[in-house]
């Protein structure tokens, strides 16, 4: 009975572990509004970031981009390559923002 009573003691004092998660763990990388990316396993993209290879200085050529969108615990939710047009490429010069909009328009994401 005393052993009963010092365990329900035990039990009802100790608090509930709380897990602490950072949003936006991704370094760099576009916050976006939510978006259900996969019905099925709930993935929500939240965050996404781009790299281009394949950009000469022909700017005659497309170029590639090599997008990774994220959740909010900074789990990869998906990757691909985005086509970025030769007209984009052109228009590109040190404001990253143009290429940020083309992909958020391609993946159909919004910025938050």
């Amino acid at each position: 009975m005393i052993t009963a009573l010092i365990t329900a003691i035990t039990l009802s004092t100790t608090a509930p572990v709380q897990v602490q998660v950072q949003a936006d763990t991704i370094p760099a990388a576009i916050q976006v509004k939510a978006v259900e990316f996969n019905k099925l396993t709930k993935d929500t993209i939240t965050q996404v970031t781009w790299s281009v290879f394949g950009l000469t200085r022909d700017s005659l050529q497309g170029c590639t981009a090599y997008v990774v969108a994220y959740d909010k615990r900074g789990r990869k939710v998906t990757d691909g390559n985005v086509p970025i047009p030769a007209e984009i490429v052109q228009q590109w010069g040190t404001d990253n923002t143009l290429i940020d909009d083309f992909i958020l328009n391609f993946y159909k994401l919004i910025k938050r």
